[in-house]
């Protein structure tokens, strides 16, 4: 298949290879990579699921083994060679800020300021891809925000009661009451969701 069909995980997997092979002589490293590049080509389908993508390459080895394999000596680690394999600082305060932004809303000026750090940290992460930063944008960098309005509208809105001269009776719920509670939960899911997703990408 033709390399834009190529899935975001192989590209920065062969971006990867290509930087080890620099380890073995330029005709070597360059059979290694085209040979790795055609296995791939050939054991995911076009438009492989990111799950399918991450087995292959877990059976394959890190493009520093592959290389190590092939004869090159031992690689020497730098900060640019690849991404990290496992999160650091970076990504722990990252989420920390951001649902520690959410759950303590109210405590202005601290609150705002912990969601732009949180927002800041998954931009500048090496470690989440673009797909993982995305969602983390959606589903944890959105949580601040919305606690925040939900929490004016109840104050705004207040509990909808209906008086009457001997006292005052408190509605029950309505449709909106009930699309209300069914948005939150779904969003709340969504953001747990999330959050296991962007820990998950430690693993890989």
């Amino acid at each position: 298949m033709p390399d834009t069909d190529l899935h975001p995980l192989v590209h920065d997997y062969l971006a990867r290879l290509t930087l080890e092979a620099q380890r073995l002589p330029q005709a070597d490293g360059t059979e290694l990579v085209a040979d790795i590049t055609e296995h791939l080509r050939e054991a995911l389908a076009p438009r492989a699921g990111e799950a399918d993508v991450r087995t292959v390459l877990d059976r394959l080895g890190t493009p520093a083994e592959l290389v190590t394999a092939a004869g090159a000596p031992a690689a020497v680690t730098t900060p640019t060679a690849s991404r990290p394999a496992t999160w650091g600082a970076v990504e722990i305060l990252a989420l920390v800020a951001l649902v520690g932004a959410e759950l303590g809303f109210f405590l202005v000026p601290v609150s705002p300021l912990a969601w732009i750090v949180g927002l800041v940290l998954l931009a500048v992460s090496r470690v989440w891809t673009p797909t993982e930063k995305l969602l983390g944008y959606l589903g944890l960098g959105t949580g601040f925000p919305a606690a925040v309005v939900l929490s004016l509208a109840w104050l705004v809105g207040g509990v909808r009661q209906t008086c009457t001269g001997v006292g005052c009776d408190t509605g029950g719920l309505t449709f909106t009451n009930v699309a209300a509670i069914a948005v939150t939960v779904g969003f709340l899911a969504f953001q747990v969701w999330t959050f296991w997703r962007l820990t998950r990408a430690a693993r890989r």
